[in-house]
């Protein structure tokens, strides 16, 4: 039962921190899916904390030795969002002036600032 609650927060505190980075983010993010690519955060952090082993059923005397891996896990699934968006984010057309343009490394960058902010701030 521990564990289910343990997911349902990471879940919690990955939506928050999407939110603030799409708050944090002035300009059309609703353009080329920006605000759409940077929800797959959720999912990606929930798989990289799940295959390091961080739900476990119960809590462990050393929970700020774990600190540290959760927050690389944070950093790894940034940067593994990013990539994505990288990969998936349409790219403007040939001499196309970009006029009022949101890049998603600037969201991505915003998204880890975000996750790091909230998983500091509400660590299991």
């Amino acid at each position: 039962m521990h564990w289910t609650a343990t997911v349902v927060l990471d879940l919690a505190a990955a939506a928050c921190s999407v939110v603030l980075a799409l708050w944090w983010t002035s300009g059309p993010i609703f353009e080329r899916h920006i605000a759409m690519w940077v929800w797959e955060f959720v999912p990606v952090l929930v798989l990289v904390l799940a295959s390091r082993r961080l739900h476990r059923r119960r809590f462990s005397a050393h929970f700020l030795d774990e600190l540290e891996r959760v927050l690389t896990s944070v950093s790894v699934s940034a940067l593994l969002t990013l990539a994505l968006g990288v990969l998936e984010v349409p790219r403007l057309a040939a001499g196309e002036a970009p006029g009022d343009y949101v890049r998603p490394g600037e969201v991505g960058v915003k998204l880890w600032v975000c996750a790091r902010l909230v998983r500091s701030l509400t660590q299991r």
